[in-house]
């Protein structure tokens, strides 16, 4: 299988413009649904700065890239072993329900326990915490899919009168994104 990766990472108020206009040429030229995913789960900017992280592999066929498709939205939702997927141990996510016990369920309202290298937050108790605050799956199949979640920072389900346990503070976001267009995923 033959397959060709882009990347394109951008970060607001971070690159010159030009950069900026070329990195969303190319990224709706490649990705045309993007926008459309975007505009559903990324929530507005309201302060502080943004980052977007892409990454597109180019299938040699679009039966090829929907099987692909299949596997990067399981590996997705498959929080608790991203850590797997990306071949390291240093930094690791848990899945939970809002009471802070494992689970397996992608489902809003779950937290996920995030263990990086490093002290941590004194409010998780060394651990950053975020809740799922929205999941979206436009169901498609055929020309275009994708699917998505956005997590905002939250108080340890075991101290949460101690306020937001994370190192951003509970105004930031996170969204992520798995989708294929033909055959791009």
């Amino acid at each position: 299988m033959q397959v060709r990766q882009n990347w394109t990472i951008a970060i607001s108020n971070g690159f010159p413009t030009y950069f900026k206009i070329a990195a969303t040429i190319f990224s709706t030229w490649c990705f045309p649904e993007k926008l459309a995913m975007e505009n559903i789960l990324v929530p507005e900017q309201v302060v502080g700065r943004s980052m977007d992280v892409r990454s597109e592999s180019v299938l040699h066929s679009q039966k090829v890239a929907i099987l692909f498709y299949q596997l990067v939205k399981l590996r997705l939702a498959d929080i608790s072993n991203w850590h797997l997927v990306c071949g390291t141990s240093a930094t690791t996510f848990q899945l939970t329900f809002p009471d802070g016990s494992p689970c397996f369920r992608l489902e809003v309202g779950n937290l996920i326990k995030i263990d990086i290298p490093g002290p941590g937050t004194g409010a998780g108790e060394g651990y950053d915490w975020v809740r799922i605050e929205r999941i979206e799956d436009n169901g498609i199949s055929g020309m275009e899919e994708w699917m998505g979640f956005t997590v905002r920072p939250c108080p340890s389900p075991f101290n949460p009168e101690a306020g937001t346990a994370h190192f951003f503070s509970d105004p930031a976001s996170s969204t992520f994104i798995a989708g294929r267009d033909q055959d791009i995923v």
